[in-house]
């Protein structure tokens, strides 16, 4: 069967109505066995490019109920996503050519086994950020993001509990550098149950993690605090998605939360900066 689920977004980014757009694609999934789900794009002009990691771990969890996933964008055919792997890692082949429909400056998905930190720090030295981006975006940045991902690897490796990819890619459009970075493991309810907190939802379990709770008192215990903070005072947001909610990180501890249609099995997190340019390089961007 083929079922065809179209985006009324006319700009895909990470944001609340994009997710809601996106995870409607699972609710339609949760009903069928073995279908063809399609994401017609038709309308979308523009997407982030860091969604494209989004694309590929849905439909690596739609294959566990023999479901594929299949973008469709404005003048193109559709593109099956799918994630292979051989002995150099994990690959897929479609990223390309979302980015020449959409232009959206974004890299590759890459996905990394977890508890791969040796792979997954080459990453970040080498991949992480485009060459166009290395030359214009100022060095501390780019230690300081890095810093934040390495401990978000490591949570994601500690608290999925399973052995399934995590999925990464980022995007550097106009101002804005945003990275987007998936685990497809038991969610934030399960984990923040661990420590002893009390949350009834999953929107409730993580906002206790935006406010520093984990299942693990580890250095990386407030991570998600941390990186919001540092998101907020560099005009950007911290927006997490797990289960059928997802969160945005407010300075003033008050975070806001919205449902989704379907529920995601695991966990997204998105980060954006806005990157402030030395005037000079400003000028000769």
């Amino acid at each position: 069967m083929r079922i065809v689920h179209k985006s009324d977004q006319i700009r895909l980014t990470t944001n609340k109505e994009s997710f809601s757009c996106i995870s409607r694609i699972i609710r339609l999934a949760n009903k069928e066995f073995g279908s063809k789900m399609v994401f017609d794009l038709k309308k979308t002009k523009k997407a982030d490019g860091n969604l494209k990691s989004v694309y590929a771990a849905l439909d690596y969890n739609l294959r566990k109920s023999r479901n594929t996933l299949r973008i469709l964008p404005k003048k193109s055919k559709a593109l099956n996503v799918e994630l292979k792997k051989d002995m150099f890692g994990y690959y897929t082949q479609w990223e390309h050519e979302i980015e020449a429909t959409f232009c959206s400056g974004g890299t590759k998905v890459y996905a990394f086994d977890p508890f791969d930190y040796w792979k997954f720090n080459e990453y970040l030295l080498f991949e992480a950020f485009r060459a166009d981006w290395k030359r214009i975006i100022p060095c501390y940045y780019k230690t300081e993001i890095k810093d934040f991902l390495r401990e978000l690897f490591r949570n994601a490796s500690e608290h999925s509990n399973c052995f399934s990819p995590i999925f990464i890619a980022s995007a550097y459009d106009g101002e804005m550098l945003r990275f987007t970075i998936i685990d497809c493991g038991q969610g934030f309810l399960k984990s923040i149950d661990s420590t002893g907190q009390c949350a009834v939802n999953e929107s409730e379990a993580i906002g206790l993690a935006l406010l520093g709770y984990t299942s693990k008192d580890t250095a990386g215990s407030n991570t998600l605090k941390l990186l919001g903070q540092y998101c907020c005072e560099n005009n950007g947001d911290l927006l997490v998605v797990s289960g059928g909610s997802s969160v945005s990180f407010d300075k003033n501890g008050f975070h806001n939360s919205a449902w989704l249609p379907g529920a995601f099995r695991g966990s997204i997190i998105n980060l954006s900066v806005r990157i402030e340019l030395p005037e000079f390089l400003s000028f000769a961007a």
